[in-house]
């Protein structure tokens, strides 16, 4: 009841990262019988007071504040007391981090590690502390022995008495999942091509409520979310066909229960719905007072599942002028995005947003490479910015980033008219820009020019939109160095013969002069 070996902190520099949670010296955590100051295997370190009664938690002033009293007093609200039920039953149940199982398979892990050592261990402490010698046959083996044989097999079963009690665990079992007849736990499942699920009732007079797109079908204050699915029938069957997250519980007698949630992971991800829609590459040095925040510090690259469906983006890599992998697990929704920044302390103390992640390197202020690749090392996405005509010139330096033309992209990202800088200052992470599509802005007096295909094999075509032509375009290839090696002028330039003029495999710089300007193109040539 007091704040002993238990403690929580928060990084003041960056609070985004919340509270985490430290113990320590527990070396009376696991004892099957009565040792002072716990009591055993029967230990309730749950029923600690009531709710309405924190002094029976002994904290009486700000010195005594203790984790477990801040739980104590959160369970005062219904939505903490649903998570935490939650929480609970995934870790509690068949293949969770609290089972039987998977404790024993921790603590023998453990063992194994210090095995050994322990020998050592035990002449240290053992002939120094009594008269007789601790050893490791006769001492350390009979104590694993107690932990593994009367304690771990049951401590579970009681927590969970002990949480009911309280109010934080629930008798409502949820939803259960079957594939193949093989009931299925934890939180994600791998698959490839389709696969069909059974979802069942664990008893018939409950009702069955799921989604498919991994919101929960409860929302806060236990209503039901209006566009979740319900049925009364033992079972139901979906085909699932891509990445999709189902979550489901099921209500009985007025109690929910707790929270089902698996991810159904395609193997063979189909990216086509990824796009990055904002990179903020060059931001301008902040003057704070007499100090100078680099513009470095807030770049940021923003990705956005535009599909129909969830993604799965474990694995994927960003490699080129940044780097970052992104971490297992991670599912993003459809209409989602994903936020990688230089620095997460600088983007939350000026946005108030956590980002998603944090790459390594900056990007170039003068253009970059963007390079993102599948876990098979093949391409998602790449492209090369730049800063100057047709890339958008006023998000150099200015404090716009840029964004596509599209809230959901399709058009190349590698054709500098495809981007406009943003509507605010800093851009918008994580939300579509706010540009109404009527107003955002275009080139100069709506001329376009595309080149395509990009890379290209043998021929390329040049087209031309909202410009009449006069006969005085005109098309130059450069090598990579600056030379001159193919040049041609008039109407009939749509199209340049590559092999004809010589051009071999490798990247190029190809420009386009009209009678609004000239447009430059980073040519591959397979």
């Amino acid at each position: 009841k007091g704040p002993n070996n238990f403690y929580c902190i928060n990084n003041r520099e960056y609070f985004a990262e919340g509270f985490k949670f430290f113990n320590h010296d527990g070396e009376h955590a696991l004892f099957s019988y009565s040792q002072s100051p716990g009591t055993g295997l029967y230990e309730d370190r749950v029923n600690l007071g009531t709710r309405t009664d924190y002094m029976q938690m002994s904290v009486s002033s700000f010195e005594k504040f203790h984790p477990q009293w801040l739980h104590f007093k959160l369970t005062n609200n219904e939505e903490y007391r649903q998570r935490f039920i939650d929480r609970a039953w995934l870790h509690m149940s068949e293949g969770g981090s609290l089972t039987p199982e998977k404790c024993l398979e921790r603590f023998n892990k453990r063992v194994y590690q210090i095995d050994t050592a322990i020998i050592a261990e035990s002449a240290r402490w053992g002939d120094a502390r009594g008269t007789a010698p601790c050893t490791r046959n006769e001492d350390w083996i009979p104590e694993l022995k107690k932990v593994t044989d009367d304690f771990i097999p049951y401590r579970t079963d009681i927590v969970k008495d002990q949480l009911l009690e309280a109010g934080l665990f629930t008798t409502v079992a949820p939803p259960e999942y079957y594939v193949n007849s093989t009931e299925i736990g934890g939180t994600g499942y791998p698959f490839s091509g389709s696969l069909s699920l059974k979802i069942k009732k664990p008893s018939a007079s409950s009702i069955l409520y799921y989604t498919e797109d991994g919101t929960d079908p409860r929302m806060t204050g236990g209503a039901l979310d209006p566009e979740a699915k319900i049925s009364n029938t033992t079972e139901i069957t979906l085909d699932i066909t891509s990445t999709t997250v189902i979550t489901a519980r099921t209500y009985q007698s007025g109690e929910w229960s707790a929270l089902k949630k698996v991810a159904f992971l395609e193997q063979g991800e189909d990216y086509s719905g990824l796009k990055i829609t904002e990179l903020y590459y060059h931001p301008p040095d902040v003057i704070n007072g007499t100090d100078t925040i680099s513009g470095k510090r807030y770049e940021f690259i923003e990705l956005k599942n535009t599909g129909d469906h969830s993604l799965n983006l474990s694995g994927l890599r960003m490699d080129s002028a940044v780097e970052y992998t992104f971490p297992e697990p991670t599912i993003l929704g459809a209409g989602e995005f994903y936020v990688i920044v230089s620095k997460p302390t600088t983007f939350y103390n000026s946005t108030g947003l956590k980002p998603s992640g944090n790459y390594e390197g900056f990007l170039e202020n003068l253009g970059d490479e963007i390079l993102l690749m599948a876990p098979d090392g093949s391409e998602i996405i790449h492209f090369s910015y730049a800063t100057e005509y047709p890339w958008p010139e006023s998000a150099s330096g200015t404090g716009y980033s840029i964004v596509p033309t599209e809230r959901n992209p399709v058009e190349d990202p590698s054709f500098g008219f495809n981007w406009v800088r943003s509507k605010n200052i800093g851009g918008s992470p994580f939300s579509d820009e706010p540009w109404p599509d009527s107003d955002r802005p275009v080139l100069a007096d709506g001329t376009r020019v595309k080149i395509y295909p990009n890379p290209a094999t043998g021929m390329v075509n040049i087209e031309f939109s909202g410009l009449s032509l006069t006969g005085d375009e005109e098309v130059r290839i450069y090598s990579i160095t600056g030379s001159l090696l193919y040049k041609d002028k008039g109407q009939h330039i749509s199209t340049v013969n590559l092999t004809g003029a010589g051009i071999s495999a490798g990247i190029y710089i190809l420009q386009v002069s009209t009678a609004m300007g000239t447009e430059s193109f980073r040519l591959v040539v397979e």
